[in-house]
């Protein structure tokens, strides 16, 4: 079995306990778990069937542009399903839509990484659609 008191056990265990109480949890909040358990290329299917599930009870445009990268690139990580990306590329195609009057820099950067990293775990995962190409490229 596992050890219990293992780094990965213990991160499961949190993971668990933050679930539980998902609907309390800020959307920057549960991009930080998702991010952890990408980080930590957990594979319980349980868990991040819970993790999915989570993610999709919340309005994705609730999340920072950079924590949809991040997610993008913990699902892959993970191998977690379609439905994520579809999902996170959605709102990746909202936002780029809205985003070509903007003029901001600092915005422009921060979108073009997040960008960048959800078209690179979407296409590495298998996942990422033609239509989320051809918007983001304008």
């Amino acid at each position: 079995g596992t050890d219990p008191t293992s780094p990965s056990s213990q991160l499961q265990r949190l993971a668990e306990a933050a679930l539980q109480r998902s609907a309390e949890l800020q959307p920057a909040e549960l991009a930080t778990l998702v991010w952890t358990l990408g980080s930590m290329a957990v594979t319980d299917p349980q868990l991040l069937q819970s993790v999915a599930a989570a993610v999709e009870q919340v309005d994705t445009s609730q999340f920072a542009v950079a924590d949809l990268g991040r997610m993008a690139w913990s699902f892959a990580n993970c191998a977690s399903t379609a439905a994520n990306f579809d999902e996170l590329q959605e709102e990746l195609c909202r936002r780029a839509k809205r985003l070509k009057a903007k003029t901001d820099t600092r915005l422009l950067i921060e979108f073009a990484t997040a960008a960048l990293a959800v078209v690179w775990a979407s296409q590495f995962a298998g996942q990422l659609r033609l239509k989320t190409v051809a918007i983001i490229q304008g």
